[in-house]
């Protein structure tokens, strides 16, 4: 790990930039981890998956604004979650479906959990670090979120997710559409689906949720061609699952016994091929360095402060607040900021809890929307490698098991939270 030394809001302080070789190694010490398979596995395929991907992207953004890769970290955010997610799941069998909606519309379950979780661990590492106490003034506020920013920006990566089945062969060669394997086979298949699955190019992503996403779709063209909605069921393998679909399609097309046969065999081969392993793979890449760009967030938190207070306290607080925004004669506004809050905390318990609300959701939105890499902006479809090509040098692998196929393998103390 590479240590940075960069200035900002007239202090200096070191950075961590993680290599995607220490990535690749955190992604298969998590995921090959006892306590992350505990806190995803359900009972349906889809409630494992979708909480497998949350987890490991909930991971991977704290050890990135962090540059803490620990095996305690790792399980203390599992341990977390699992709880978390169980106390939500419970909270909601009790609302209707509106509920719900409003609830979601405010912040959804993913920012909640996420909230809960994680981003308060991220905040106080940061907070021993330059030894603020609570409650956090504006003005450390903004210092925290300028160092998460500064963080985040000097480690960005993208990712090709891939079957483990090709990982020998990756590992030696990297990653070259030419070599893709299947073609044949596959337009056989694609004779019977009409995929809209596009060969003959190698895409890649920013590290984020959809990283992993695609980790449970390798080799995406084979599952594009074959899921068309289905869900894995209970107690069946992804071969098992595989087959199932195959058969249904070939049972309700008109093609003669002959056709269907030669698309059964190619599709078969690819079958037997990618299934023969519950491993998948993801590479990753690291966007080429540059020196983070540095922001000055405090206008930004002055003005978000004051947008989100009118109308909530008293009308002489938000003049003195636009004052001090509107003076640049002012060293540091966000002391005289604080200073007026702190009178407006002064005045009830419903005033400080107002003003607490608000700076905690500045805060945990300045930390989705402008300092965590591809948090909620990513571009999930991709983009096209050059060439086609991806060299073994510029990438490191994550090799590990997908543990959205433990799915019904539930423990009994998960049930008895």
């Amino acid at each position: 790990m590479k240590l940075i030394e960069i200035g900002f809001m007239n202090m200096k302080h070191v950075f961590k930039k993680i290599s995607k070789e220490e990535l690749a190694s955190y992604i298969e010490l998590f995921s090959k981890n006892s306590s992350f398979k505990e806190a995803v596995v359900e009972e349906t395929y889809s409630a494992t998956k979708t909480n497998c991907d949350m987890l490991s992207d909930f991971l991977v953004r704290y050890a990135i604004s962090t540059g803490d890769l620990s095996l305690q970290s790792i399980e203390n955010i599992s341990k977390d979650f699992l709880i978390k997610n169980h106390e939500m799941n419970k909270q909601r069998e009790n609302k209707t479906l509106l509920e719900i909606q409003k609830e979601d519309e405010k912040r959804t379950r993913k920012n909640r959990l996420f909230d809960s979780v994680v981003s308060n661990k991220i905040i106080e590492c940061y907070t021993t670090q330059f030894s603020i106490k609570a409650p956090i003034s504006s003005h450390n506020m903004a210092k925290i979120i300028n160092a998460i920013a500064i963080q985040n920006g000097l480690c960005k990566f993208n990712t090709h997710s891939f079957a483990g089945a090709l990982y020998d062969d990756v590992s030696k060669n990297g990653l070259d559409i030419s070599r893709e394997y299947f073609n044949e086979e596959f337009k056989s298949l694609n004779k019977l689906t009409n995929s809209p699955y596009k060969i003959g190019k190698l895409c890649y992503c920013e590290l984020s949720e959809a990283s992993f996403d695609y980790l449970h779709m390798s080799p995406e063209r084979l599952w594009m061609a074959l899921a068309g909605g289905e869900k894995q069921c209970n107690g069946e393998t992804k071969k098992e699952f595989a087959v199932r679909l195959l058969l249904q399609k070939l049972e309700n097309s008109s093609f003669t016994n002959e056709e269907k046969n030669k698309i059964y065999t190619d599709t078969i081969k690819m079958i037997d091929f990618y299934c023969n392993t519950d491993d998948v793979c993801m590479a990753i890449m690291e966007e080429k360095y540059e020196k983070p760009l540095l922001f000055d967030y405090t206008n930004s938190i002055m003005n978000e402060i004051i947008f989100r207070l009118v109308n909530k306290i008293p009308k002489e607080y938000i003049t003195q607040l636009k004052e001090i925004k509107d003076d640049k004669n002012i060293q540091n506004p966000l002391i005289k900021i604080e200073q007026i809050l702190n009178e407006v905390n002064q005045i009830s318990e419903e005033s400080a809890k107002v003003v607490n609300d608000v700076k905690n959701d500045i805060m945990f939105e300045s930390l989705t929307k402008r300092c965590l890499n591809n948090y909620e902006n990513v571009n999930a479809n991709g983009y096209e490698a050059e060439g086609g090509k991806i060299s073994i040098d510029q990438m490191a692998i994550a090799k590990f098991p997908d543990i959205s196929q433990e799915f019904g393998k539930v423990n009994e103390e998960f049930n008895e939270l």
